[in-house]
């Protein structure tokens, strides 16, 4: 009987694969005729031709890029994402009259919204994040009467918020932020938004009251006004928004008290009202907050105590109460909090629980009061380091003593070993004998062959000057016509090595190559350490971009240039190295006008991109004013840096401006301060005026100058998260050069050997790479290597 079934079975199946098979496929179905006009017109206002060239060709729906059709071949959707499309948003997709869905984020828009837009009565989702839209958002907005989702973040929007949104009933979800130049107050018209669960409007520069409509909407899960000029009190009714998760109004100017009410506020997730002028005490309700990961609460007014309810909170992972002015003892309990892993405080009165021995805090920062309470946590980063013990007199003489012992026999130690090194480097050197023989393409020289190929430091082979040392022409022993570019470094410093380390190991067509290095001297003559790269023929780009230049570049060619600098980043920036300094200077032109980035090699590396630093580098004008601020360099501080060199190349001027046109009929060139050349960028991308921009020795359309002067500008935007990355720069200025017409083949090129290299390189962490250049290049012991390593030269 069993077999009977499973007979039965395999028919079954059987049947129904066949029928499967044999059925008709599902039918193409084929573009409104009408419709399929509009694709058509919208693709021919964008640039890039062979973006979305679907559009153009009608037919089959399904093979249209980011349409979505009906069964009668009306669109009902467009969603296009991360395609670089140079153009207004056209007036004619209006005319798509079917449409519910229209997304096109960071597509490269520019120009205002069509009015035309809002006769689509049937959207429901409008989304247009991450473009360059310009102008008010039209009073029109409100006629869309079914629009449920809108997002316009990340944009150039002036004006302020219309109050006809406030009419959009079905409104659940809309994002404003980060449109920096829009102004006003929050429209009190939004409280008919009944539906609303999302508000985003952060990082704009409003101003006015706090909406207190907010209190009674129970369907509000997020709220974020971040970094505007919020003012007035929370109201207390703010504890009917009974399902809210997430409320952040960080960097306003909030005053009064914390409603008691907000301990209502049961499944909130994240709480930040960081930055503002909050008085009182923290409310003990807050401990009700059973469902909260983050609290924020630094930089205000707040009094009183730590409120104990906080112990409650177990899913607490960050609490921040610093910078106000609490007192009193740190509850016990919160250390036994397993979950918390930051707590930051900075009250000085602030006294330590009587018995923290459970504690668990992983990180704690907490300035003098970690020296008061260190048991506390596990991990202890104070903003100053705690007061050191005072021992006994005797003990002090006595460790003094032991100090004093153990630095001196050290000190003899490392001079003798130095010494012994010294004699066997410059016996090896006068034998010519490199101490460890490459097995890469970079190769160890001895230094006296590197000072008679540079004429014993010729002034006459001065090739310039930099922060890391001198560059001399050399010429090649090996051939005696090989051509070097000689840097002898200024300060003997780890760094040396890191550079070693850096440019030994990377090879792309728009990096400056490491062809060898030499370390050399003796103990009664400067110690020197030698890097040695291949010369450039043409200069720096400085040269080439200034107006004494010796012929002015074309447009193609400062495209070029650009596009070869950014794949030059990509390719360190997918390795996790920063480059911070890039400028003119540091890019070099080599004899087919390609550019290759020098001077990496000065970079902190680690296995993210952010990586931390004791000390600014860069050169005025050219550094992000965030690294600049915070002392992180990021890949984000690189590209900042790359947006200013974009506007340097674009209009032949440098990082500073003077006599500027600013565009208004009424300016005296004459009379304008100097600015930043970002400023003055942002300024005319912002009313329409880049042709201003363009270097007049230059021919060049001006939509095409629009496209690269307001992708140098998101480059420089604040703040530093809303910047692309530089891939996709390099992307859109590539998409750009295709429309304006080929290119150099050899940087074409070079983005194909960017895309193998990128896929082939292995990622290696600096500690790896440094490995790799001890054991090929340094073979004297350790505590040799050491002794030059501190050395200073004059």
């Amino acid at each position: 009987m069993a077999g009977w079934h499973c007979f039965v079975i395999l028919l079954t199946a059987l049947a129904i694969s066949l029928s499967s098979t044999t059925a008709p496929a599902a039918a193409a179905v084929s573009l409104d005729t009408l419709q399929a006009a509009v694709l058509a017109e919208c693709q021919r206002q964008w640039k890039p031709k062979a973006q979305l060239a679907r559009w153009s060709k009608g037919g089959d729906c399904a093979q249209v890029e980011g349409v979505r059709c009906d069964a009668a071949g009306f669109i009902v959707s467009i969603n296009v994402t991360y395609r670089p499309l140079f153009g207004p948003l056209p007036e004619a997709m209006g005319n798509l009259t079917t449409l519910t869905e229209l997304s096109l984020t960071r597509t490269a828009l520019f120009g205002s919204i069509p009015s035309s837009l809002f006769r689509l009565t049937n959207l429901v989702a409008l989304d247009l994040y991450g473009n360059w839209l310009l102008g008010p958002i039209p009073t029109a907005i409100g006629g869309l009467a079914a629009l449920s989702h809108l997002d316009l973040s990340w944009n150039w929007l002036r004006g302020s918020i219309p109050a006809a949104i406030g009419g959009i009933a079905a409104l659940s979800y809309l994002d404003l932020s980060k449109n920096t130049h829009m102004n006003g107050s929050i429209p009190l018209e939004m409280e008919r938004l009944t539906n609303l669960r999302s508000l985003a409007l952060s990082f704009m520069d409003l101003s006015g009251p706090f909406p207190f409509w907010i209190s009674g909407r129970t369907t509000l899960t997020y709220i974020d006004i971040i970094g505007n000029i919020i003012t007035g009190s929370m109201p207390e009714s703010i504890g009917s928004a009974i399902n809210l998760k997430v409320f952040s109004v960080m960097r306003n100017q909030l005053t009064g008290s914390i409603p008691e009410s907000f301990g209502s506020l049961t499944k909130l997730n994240s709480v930040d009202l960081s930055n503002n002028l909050f008085v009182g005490t923290i409310p003990e309700g807050i401990g009700n907050m059973k469902y909260i990961t983050s609290l924020d609460l630094s930089n205000n007014l707040l009094t009183g105590t730590i409120p104990s309810s906080l112990s409650r909170l177990t899913d607490l992972r960050e609490l921040d109460v610093s910078g106000n002015e609490l007192s009193g003892p740190l509850p016990a309990a919160l250390g036994s909090l397993t979950g918390l892993s930051s707590l930051k405080i900075s009250a000085s009165s602030l006294t330590c629980p009587p018995d923290a021995s459970t504690c668990v805090v992983r990180q704690f920062n907490g300035s003098a009061f970690c020296s008061k309470c260190k048991s506390f946590c596990a991990t202890c980063t104070p903003d100053e380091a705690p007061p050191p013990s005072s021992p006994s007199s005797s003990e002090a003489f006595s460790m003094g003593a032991v100090i004093g012992i153990v630095a001196a026999a050290i000190f003899l130690l490392l001079l003798l070993l130095g010494a012994a090194w010294w004699a066997v480097a410059q016996t090896r050197a006068s034998n010519g004998v490199s101490s460890a023989p490459c097995s890469t393409p970079c190769q160890k020289y001895p230094l006296a062959i590197v000072v008679r190929a540079t004429g014993n430091w010729s002034k006459d082979k001065l090739l310039g000057s930099g922060s890391f040392g001198d560059v001399y022409r050399g010429v090649s022993p090996d051939d005696g016509t090989t051509l070097w570019a000689v840097k002898r470094a200024k300060v003997i410093s780890a760094d040396f090595y890191r550079e070693v380390a850096q440019m030994a190991t990377k090879h792309h067509p728009n990096l400056v190559r490491l062809l060898g290095f030499a370390v050399g001297g003796d103990v009664n003559t400067r110690v020197e350490n030698v890097l040695i790269y291949e010369f450039i023929a043409n200069g720096d780009l400085q040269r080439w971009i200034n107006q004494d230049a010796p012929t002015s570049l074309t447009l193609q060619q400062r495209v070029d240039i650009l596009i070869g600098v950014a794949r030059g980043l990509e390719y360190l920036h997918s390795f996790g190295i920063v480059h911070r300094d890039i400028k003119p200077a540091n890019i070099l032109i080599d004899e087919h006008m390609q550019p290759k980035v020098a001077d990496f090699g000065l970079v902190r590396v680690g296995e993210g991109t952010a990586l931390g630093s004791t000390r600014v580098l860069g050169t005025a004008g050219y550094v992000d004013p965030a690294y600049s601020r915070t002392h992180n360099a990021t890949t984000a501080a690189d590209v900042y840096s790359y947006g200013i060199v974009m506007l340097v190349v674009l209009s032949g001027r440098g990082a500073t401006v003077n006599d500027v046109n600013l565009g208004n009929e009424s300016d005296d060139p004459g009379d304008q301060e100097p600015m930043s050349i970002s400023k003055w960028a942002t300024d005319l991308v912002a009313r329409g005026k880049t042709s201003l921009l363009a270097d007049p020795r230059m021919a060049a359309p001006d939509d095409v100058i629009r496209c690269i002067a307001q992708l140098a500008v998101s480059c420089t935007a604040m703040p530093t998260a809303s910047r692309p990355s530089i891939a996709h720069v390099a992307q859109d200025l590539e998409a750009l050069r295709a429309e304006m017409g080929g290119g150099d083949e050899r940087a074409r090129a070079s983005a194909r050997i960017d895309e193998k290299l990128l896929s082939q390189q292995p990622v290696r962490s600096m500690a790896e790479d440094l490995a790799l250049v001890e054991q090929q290049f340094l073979h004297e012991s350790e505590a040799a290597a050491n002794f030059p390593l501190s050395h200073e030269g004059p």
